[in-house]
């Protein structure tokens, strides 16, 4: 089964591709509701009943996302804001947490820079460290470098941009020099069906992804399953309101 942290990378990858299929004008998105499951080896039904409040919600102006607001944790409360240039390219998402005695404060940073109108880095600022992801192009493939602290390189990265039957992902991980191999594949409306991952040339075969999508085109489903009694093991929903 595809491990926690490289199966979120992949999704964060593509999940833009997932949302950006079927915006005519009754499909503008107004706001999305997230809810998450974690570790609970139960039926897709009763997973989604188990929730009564999102992990997080997307707000939309314009076809643009502006803010993501976070539940509120242990008295805590965090919102991000996303700002955008002229032409609709993402240049920042700011970050702020509510104390207590303090109020809003600035938590953390992504900054985002172009060049020929593509993206050409990704940089985050936290409080212990920053990291920045750098982006260059050849023909239909976008190879991305991970930095962390401008040092150390943690994954190399190859995928091809164009959307087919069979799209492939490359992710070379340090320093375990491991290869990792990951094949997309889409149906005809060019939605994400499933994901095959093969480490070292070994397919792992131990669990499968299923995605649901609306009639927007839009993800409102990610689920999980272990093999070979095909029960949930991770759920992602969400709830999406058009304007």
């Amino acid at each position: 089964m595809i491990g926690r942290k490289k199966k979120a990378l992949l999704f964060l990858l593509f999940s833009s591709i997932q949302f950006a299929h079927g915006q005519n004008g009754a499909c503008n998105i107004k706001m999305i509701k997230t809810y998450f499951s974690f570790d609970q080896l139960i039926d897709r039904r009763d997973s989604i009943l188990t929730h009564s409040k999102p992990i997080y919600v997307d707000f939309y102006e314009n076809g643009l996302k502006t803010k993501r607001s976070y539940a509120k944790y242990e008295g805590r409360e965090r919102i991000e804001e996303h700002k955008y240039d002229s032409t609709g390219k993402l240049l920042k998402i700011l970050a702020y947490s509510k104390h207590p005695l303090n109020g809003w404060i600035p938590q953390d940073s992504i900054i985002y820079q172009y060049r020929s109108n593509k993206l050409y880095s990704e940089k985050k600022y936290v409080e212990d460290g920053s990291g920045e992801k750098r982006y260059t192009y050849k023909g239909d493939t976008t190879f991305i470098e991970d930095y962390l602290d401008d040092e150390y390189m943690l994954t190399f990265i190859r995928y091809r941009d164009k959307i087919d039957s069979a799209i492939f992902i490359e992710q070379i991980v340090l320093p375990e020099k491991s290869e990792i191999i990951n094949k997309f594949r889409y149906d005809q409306k060019s939605n994400l069906v499933d994901i095959v991952h093969i480490e070292n040339g070994v397919e792992e075969i131990d669990g499968y992804t299923k995605y649901n999508y609306d009639q927007c085109g839009n993800m409102i489903m990610m689920a999980d399953f272990t093999l070979p009694d095909h029960r949930v093991w991770h759920l992602k929903f969400f709830e999406i309101e058009y304007e």
